[in-house]
């Protein structure tokens, strides 16, 4: 299979739970935000940051480094399964440790720091959730991810919404959450050994030289990538409250359908690129484009259609109790393209062995997002944390592609985004006639010309149309 091919393929596959479980979630969402209101919402969103940021922590963002390594040597694997899942098992319990303390020294409510203590029992599978991830990219399996990760999410859903709706308090939504941890990293495992083979227990202390040696770099990246993406509900729950985090929230679930297709391109980029930059700068150049440009085809007719569409999806999904929502919202709805290029960029980086400026581009980010928090929010309130990450995600483009310009190649940005612009922009126009009516028929209506129109004007060939149906064709027979 083609390169190209292969890109469609695991991009589909790790698309496939990002477009299936934000629709299953939101049923836990809309149960958590219309019976708790923003106060509950905000609340689950808190301790969800903050389970981010640790088991960032615990997997000490070794992942990118098991999939380029192995990527590079495949004859490794089975040897590096074992020995990162033994080194997760280490971090992740100090990871427990450090997250009960960190939260209890925050000073917030006694039912938050009891929801963290909960939840940070899930950092060991979870951990090692994530090794097994690397593991299935590296092989290029991203269907089995897809497989566990809807199961996953599926489960955890399902036992919280019914929890929910028997009167159970929030808390116990973050047991159910820990204990569909722990399901889920038996299924992994299991899958994991009909892929790759029982694994090998044995101790490879250059394998552990290695992850130790890189585990500095590697864990700054993923830690303060990771507080960039989380300082906006630590920095509101601070500045403002939690009810101004569940704001927040509840127009960057919103947001998260929008990032669907980008994720799955970012999740299967990292192995793609470390295989194309063997094969020279000029292929990586080519796949970096390649990847930007199909992205931009489905970004930019969603910040558009969500720009204008923002109050009636936040009331058609919400309700009243968060009319502050909207415009928070639109805002957030033109960061979702130059996050994608942040992301892409950085596998660039990674895959390049140019992690070093990616960690400098990370602590740069947290500095600049919570100067802007600090700056803006006391002034603007909730929208001011939205400003705040545009503005960031913005800077740090310019410092990615500044390096990556110098040391390896050029992007032609006006040519893999003019058509999809301009695509856009006319569907956009459509979506405004439209906006009085039914806002589920004008998404369908404007999504179905955006379609035609951005073929007619060659936005996406004919034969990468045929191809990525003849890919989605295969995958559901």
């Amino acid at each position: 299979m083609g390169n190209r091919a292969q890109l469609f393929k695991n991009t589909i596959a790790l698309s496939a739970p990002n477009i299936i479980n934000p629709f299953v979630s939101f049923a836990l969402i809309l149960v958590i935000s219309r019976s708790l209101g923003a106060q509950g919402l905000g609340e689950y969103s808190l301790i969800l940051a903050w389970q981010a940021i640790f088991v960032t922590m615990a997997s000490m963002g070794l992942g990118a480094l098991v999939i380029r390594e192995t990527a590079r040597k495949p004859e490794t694997l089975q040897a590096f399964f074992a020995n990162a899942l033994t080194f997760g098992l280490v971090s992740s319990l100090l990871a427990v440790f450090a997250m009960i303390a960190t939260v209890k020294l925050m000073d917030y409510p006694q039912r938050i720091i009891i929801g963290a203590t909960i939840s940070s029992l899930s950092l060991v599978p979870s951990t090692a959730i994530r090794y097994i991830e690397a593991v299935f990219r590296s092989v290029e399996k991203s269907e089995y991810l897809a497989l566990c990760y809807m199961a996953e999410n599926v489960a955890r859903v399902l036992f919280s919404v019914v929890l929910l709706l028997l009167g159970f308090d929030l808390l116990w939504v973050f047991v159910a959450i820990t204990l569909v941890n722990f399901l889920t990293f038996v299924m992994m495992m299991y899958l994991c050994r009909k892929v790759v083979g029982r694994p090998r227990w044995s101790f490879d202390l250059e394998i552990w030289k290695l992850m130790a040696g890189q585990s500095p770099t590697f864990l700054s990246i993923a830690i303060f990538s990771t507080l960039h993406l989380s300082m906006p509900e630590i920095m509101l729950s601070k500045l403002l409250d939690i009810e101004a985090v569940g704001i927040f929230s509840a127009a960057s679930r919103v947001v998260s359908f929008a990032t669907v297709i980008p994720v799955g391109f970012c999740m299967a980029l990292l192995p793609a690129m470390t295989k194309g930059y063997a094969n020279g700068v000029d292929e990586l150049r080519r796949m970096t484009s390649d990847s930007i440009r199909y992205a931009f085809i489905f970004i930019f007719p969603i910040v558009l259609g969500t720009a204008v569409l923002s109050n009636q999806l936040i009331q058609m999904i919400y309700g009243a109790k968060f009319l502050a929502a909207p415009p928070v919202l639109s805002l957030m709805a033109f960061g979702i393209a130059p996050y994608f290029v942040l992301v892409s960029l950085a596998q660039v980086l990674v895959s390049t062995d140019n992690q070093g400026f990616d960690l400098k581009v990370n602590i740069i980010a947290v500095l600049v997002s919570f100067a802007l928090h600090i700056a803006l929010v006391p002034v603007f309130g909730v929208i001011g944390s939205s400003m705040s990450t545009l503005i960031c995600f913005l800077v740090l483009n310019q410092m990615q592609y500044k390096f990556i310009k110098k040391k390896l190649f050029s992007i032609d940005f006006w040519s893999v985004s003019s058509r999809p612009l301009l695509a856009s922009l006319l569907m956009v126009v459509l979506t405004l006639i439209l906006r009085d009516r039914n806002v589920i028929l004008n998404i369908f209506i404007s999504a179905a010309f955006y379609g035609v129109v951005i073929i007619v004007i060659g936005g996406i060939t004919r034969e990468e149309l045929a191809k990525l149906i003849s890919i989605i064709s295969k995958r559901s027979a």
